[in-house]
């Protein structure tokens, strides 16, 4: 369109880097009187650049999509931009769509399901003497099992974030890490606990009751908020839904009754 103004991503042949240049689309160039070239725009353009959709290795040829960040600065309340981009479909992007399900996949089953079985397992197993001992195996057992699946899930998150170059998680990923960081700890005290004889074993079986607590009632009140909050927004549908088919029943009452009033009065004429 005429008066664009443009910035558009090339592969360098020499460095292999993406370059970023501007263009300004006049009339001239839409009717191919002059050549297409790179020139400054007349809006200050602060800084730009140019990253990969797809990870490190990825590269144009192999349909991975370019992603291009700039900074405007603008003249205030004098100044209008219509901005418009082109999105190129890749198949790098259902490649990452597939890693985010398998990513949330492997969360749920490995700190949604595995980890509380565990926790019920050491908790509520270990007094039953018709189980005996069978209780530990089977505890320690799930929790290396929910370990794994763990650390798969961190390991497609971290690969995740660098195949998503101007993309920042946050929140979300720093309760990985803590997440991660605790199971880990919780798994390795497995291999590192002392014998009931030591006089180490008081303080390791304090911090592995003391972590596993926590978490267990960080997991509770996660759930118990969420099984609260639907059951809130559940009661309010309930009740909004009963007001308006009430309002509903009064309006097409009122209706009834006027009209047969009306008809009434018509009669008695």
């Amino acid at each position: 369109m005429t008066g664009t103004r443009a910035l558009i991503a090339f592969s360098d042949p020499n460095s292999g880097q993406l370059v970023v240049l501007t263009y300004i689309l006049d009339p001239t160039v839409k009717l191919q009187r002059s050549p297409l070239l790179s020139r400054p725009l007349d809006i200050h353009l602060i800084s730009s650049s140019a990253a990969l959709y797809g990870g490190r290795m990825a590269s144009i040829h192999d349909g991975a999509s370019v992603e291009i960040f700039a900074s405007f600065k603008l003249v205030p309340n004098r100044t209008k931009v219509n901005l418009a981009s082109l999105c190129a479909a890749a198949s790098g992007d259902n490649r990452i769509k597939t890693m985010k399900a398998i990513h949330g996949v492997l969360n749920a089953l490995s700190w949604g399901f595995l980890l509380p079985v565990e926790a019920l397992m050491a908790r509520y197993f270990r007094h039953m003497q018709a189980v005996g001992v069978m209780w530990f195996y089977a505890h320690a057992g799930i929790q290396l099992s929910a370990f794994v699946l763990g650390a798969a899930r961190f390991g497609i998150g971290v690969q995740l974030g660098k195949m998503s170059p101007g993309v920042v998680y946050g929140l979300h990923g720093k309760l990985g890490i803590a997440a991660f960081s605790l199971g880990s700890l919780q798994t390795l005290a497995l291999f590192f606990r002392p014998k009931t004889t030591n006089e180490f074993r008081k303080y390791w079986k304090s911090y592995h009751h003391f972590v596993g607590s926590y978490w267990k009632l960080a997991y509770c009140l996660a759930v118990s908020s969420v099984v609260g909050a639907s059951i809130a927004l559940e009661v309010n549908s309930w009740v909004m839904f009963c007001r308006k088919a009430k309002e509903k029943k009064m309006r097409r009452e009122g209706i009834v009754s006027t009209y047969e009033k009306g008809s009434s009065t018509g009669s008695h004429h």
